[in-house]
């Protein structure tokens, strides 16, 4: 992959603002799925957007140490599920909303940065699931981090639980 977006509500520029709601989902039994370019994943992206990735085996690997993992953003709900399996994120990862201006630099200009929030939530039931850098919860939104009891979560950079504007 070079840059993924599961959920996507970039249209709302076309008069569905609220109207519609849009739904995608990438769902990993086997095999492994490999993100290498800088480019973000998004999942759950835009208002009415609702975004899932939902891993029963095999592995998923974001190897490129600039990227994002992002689950809600702009208003959207974003859940990345994982009951077996690897996955392995060697970036940063944001659970409900981004900092806009880390949005800004991505260049992706259909997504409304003028709507904030997002509902993220990794839930790891069982597998495990790394992370290299940052996780940052709740940034401009609701973030939720969920571990099973057969569940692996390899944290191995700093965990921002709140926006720094509300106590969590």
């Amino acid at each position: 992959l070079a840059g993924c977006v599961i959920g996507d509500g970039t249209y709302l520029n076309l008069g569905n603002y609220g109207k519609t709601h849009y739904f995608g989902g990438l769902y990993l039994s086997a095999g492994r799925v490999s993100h290498v370019q800088t480019m973000p994943i998004f999942i759950g992206a835009g208002p009415t957007t609702q975004g899932e990735l939902v891993q029963t085996g095999g592995a998923f690997t974001n190897s490129a140490s600039g990227s994002r993992l992002v689950l809600g953003l702009a208003g959207g709900q974003g859940a990345y599920v994982i009951s077996n399996g690897m996955a392995h994120v060697a970036g940063q990862v944001y659970l409900g909303g981004q900092f806009t201006n880390a949005l800004n630099s991505c260049k992706m200009a259909n997504y409304p940065v003028n709507v904030h929030g997002g509902t993220g939530t990794l839930r790891v039931d069982g597998g495990s699931f790394r992370v290299d850098q940052e996780v940052y919860s709740g940034v401009e939104g609701n973030g939720v981090i969920a571990i099973g009891p057969s569940g692996t979560l390899d944290l191995r950079g700093d965990v921002i639980l709140s926006n720094a504007t509300t106590t969590a």
